[in-house]
C-alpha cells in the first residue's frame, strides 16, 4: 500500500505480480531507488512517497516479526515501509529462523495449539525484560528504519491471543511505549467482523454472532498513519486497558458495597436453598 503523489489522500495497491523483483516480498513495492519493470513508465522513485504495510491476524504477526529481524532495511540500509499497521495480531510473532520452523503456523489459543512457539519474548514494541529469562529485547530496535506502528486489536485477543502482552511487561505491569508507536482497542469487537450488515446469526455454539462492524474504522487508521508519516501529526493516544486505571482490588473481587456483587450472592443463596 502506497501513497502516491497524484493526491494526499489516494492510495494505490501495488500487486507484486506486476513488478516481481527483489530479494524481500516489500522490494518490489517500496524500493523507491530501483527501476521497475518495462510495463512501469516511471521508476518508483517518481511515483511514490510513502509505503505502508497492513497485516490481518497471522499478516499482522508476520510484520511484527518482518519488522524485529530487521527486515525493514533493504539491502542498502534504507527503510522499507514508513509505516505498519498490524491488525488483531495479539501479541504474536511468527515462528521463524529455527530448525524445521512452519512459517504458517496459527498461533496458540485459549483451547487449541498451546505447543505452537507463534508466541515468543518479545511481544512488545518496547524494550523489556522478560522475568522467567532475564533476557532483554524489543520488536522496534533499529531506530534508523523502524517504521511507524499503529496496532489495532479487538476484545478477542485480550481473551485468546495474549493481547495485553502488546503493552505490558512479562508480569503484566503497563510498558509505556515508543513514541512513534500507537495501539487501540476496539472495544467489544470480534477478531472477524462481517463487513455485510445482515441479521445476528448464531455460529457453531449457542451464543448469536458479534454484530460490530469495524469496517469504517480501517480507513481511519490508514488516513491517521498517512498523516502521521506525511506531516508529522501524530495520532491519539493510545487506548488500551491499563492497569493503573483498574479499579481497586476491593472492586475487582466484587466488593460487597455494589448492587452487582449484592445480587450475585442472593442468586447463589437461593440456588443452595433449592439444592
Amino acid at each position: 500500500m502506497v501513497r502516491t503523489r497524484s493526491g494526499p489522500t489516494e492510495y494505490k495497491f501495488v500487486s507484486s505480480k506486476r513488478c516481481p523483483n527483489g530479494e524481500l516480498p516489500s522490494d518490489p513495492l517500496t524500493d523507491r531507488h530501483r527501476q521497475t519493470p518495462k510495463l512501469c513508465k516511471k521508476p518508483l522513485s517518481q511515483l511514490i512517497e510513502k509505503a505502508y504495510a497492513w497485516g490481518r491476524s497471522q499478516t499482522g504477526r508476520c510484520l511484527r516479526d518482518f519488522v524485529y529481524r530487521g527486515f525493514n532495511a533493504d539491502a542498502g540500509g534504507r527503510k522499507v515501509f514508513d509505516g505498519i499497521l498490524p491488525h488483531v495480531a495479539g501479541a504474536g510473532r511468527m515462528w521463524l529462523n529455527h530448525r524445521f520452523a512452519n512459517a504458517d503456523v496459527s498461533g496458540g489459543q485459549q483451547y487449541e495449539d498451546h505447543f505452537n512457539p507463534a508466541d515468543t519474548f518479545p511481544f512488545s514494541y518496547a524494550e523489556t525484560t522478560d522475568h522467567l529469562t532475564g533476557r532483554r529485547d524489543a520488536i522496534l530496535k533499529h531506530p534508523e528504519t523502524d517504521p511507524l506502528v499503529i496496532h489495532t486489536q479487538t476484545s478477542t485477543e485480550y481473551w485468546q491471543r495474549r493481547g495485553s502482552l502488546a503493552h505490558t511487561d512479562t508480569r503484566g505491569n503497563d510498558l509505556p511505549q515508543p513514541a512513534g508507536v500507537r495501539i487501540y482497542m476496539w472495544a467489544s469487537s470480534q477478531h472477524f467482523a462481517d463487513p455485510l450488515p445482515k441479521k445476528p446469526e448464531r455460529g457453531v455454539c449457542q451464543n448469536y454472532l458479534n454484530p460490530v462492524a469495524t469496517s469504517m474504522l480501517f480507513r481511519a487508521m490508514i488516513d491517521a498513519m498517512d498523516r502521521w508519516a506525511t506531516t508529522g501529526a501524530p495520532p491519539p493516544d493510545s487506548r488500551i486497558p491499563r492497569r493503573a486505571d483498574a479499579p481497586s482490588s476491593r472492586s475487582r473481587s466484587g466488593g460487597g458495597d455494589s448492587p452487582l456483587f449484592r445480587g450475585r450472592q442472593r442468586r447463589k443463596r437461593r440456588a443452595r436453598c433449592r439444592c
